[in-house]
């Protein structure tokens, strides 16, 4: 388990600093959406493959019978996930709002917009993965993500918020 920051670093951290801006930019947005749909779907890429390797073999053994219907699959699943890929971009680029204000206080994390306000208990985050170049918080439905950029956060806001996420009972992955 990784060390967790002492309780009086992290109301000190929280105190000083409970606030941050940031612009959700459409290249962030592609990575963290190929990021989430990468670690969501690698096993059907891995069965891709395995249809592949199998259409592949049957057609270098002559079996002619189940090889195209073997190539369709493989190539039917990689499609599946790029429709969806585009399409998530698709959506998250046309917000205009790019803006994006985060406070934090104990209990809470708040997320800000021009256009809209969400304000959510820590305890409501099931998982938290660990990006390059952000956190992505996940609540109780895996296609609602927040996104919380390493940049403007910094190191002791990382480890404020996976500690926030394991003492309420979630998940840093």
């Amino acid at each position: 388990m990784p060390p967790t920051i002492p309780l009086i670093h992290l109301v000190t951290w929280a105190a000083m600093r409970c606030e941050f801006t940031y612009e959700m930019s459409p290249q962030l947005m592609r990575r963290i959406t190929w990021r989430i749909l990468v670690r969501r779907y690698r096993l059907f890429f891995v069965a891709s493959f395995a249809f592949l390797l199998a259409a592949g073999e049957g057609y270098l053994r002559g079996d002619s019978g189940s090889s195209p219907y073997l190539l369709c699959v493989a190539g039917y699943i990689p499609l599946i996930f790029l429709v969806q890929y585009f399409r998530a971009v698709r959506i998250l680029a046309r917000n205009p709002d790019r803006l994006v204000t985060v406070q934090f206080d104990p209990e809470t994390i708040s997320f800000q917009t021009e256009q809209v306000s969400t304000t959510i208990k820590w305890v409501r985050f099931k998982r938290l993965w660990n990006c390059p170049e952000a956190l992505v918080l996940f609540g109780y439905h895996p296609a609602v993500f927040w996104l919380l950029p390493i940049g403007p956060l910094g190191e002791d806001g990382r480890l404020f918020v996976e500690d926030q996420i394991r003492s309420h009972g979630g998940k840093v992955i």
